[in-house]
């Protein structure tokens, strides 16, 4: 398993989000921080020969991580927005399982399924 982390620890409350996050993950699991560059990051610890299951948790932190790399326009939004989907198509590309947390209209299209999750309780949603 390949956990991506996108969060980034923007005030204390966060860190301490983050924090929490990691102590409940699995020791067993593949730890990745990448806030953006996601593809890339996550391609370069994959084997040509196996096949893995990833988690990345989450889109809306990715495409604020990326709006965040520039200044707050409606250029800068649509670029984010633009960035965010290639990162996506290029997971989608990779040898790998991936549950996208947060998903988007757009991933959900990508899909072949969709679950919400409230209270706990999933929902197939596609």
């Amino acid at each position: 398993m390949v956990y991506v982390a996108t969060a980034t620890a923007g005030d204390q409350e966060m860190a301490e989000r983050i924090a929490m996050h990691r102590a409940q993950r699995p020791a067993g699991w593949r730890t990745l921080e990448l806030p953006t560059g996601v593809a890339a990051g996550v391609a370069a610890t994959l084997t040509q020969d196996a096949s893995v299951i990833m988690i990345l948790e989450d889109l809306t932190f990715l495409l604020s991580n990326l709006m965040a790399d520039d200044s707050v326009s409606d250029d800068a939004v649509s670029l984010a927005e633009a960035s965010a989907i290639a990162e996506v198509e290029a997971l989608l590309t990779l040898r790998a399982d991936i549950i996208l947390v947060c998903v988007n209209q757009f991933a959900a299209s990508a899909c072949d399924e969709v679950y919400v999750l409230f209270a706990g309780l999933p929902l197939q949603l596609k």
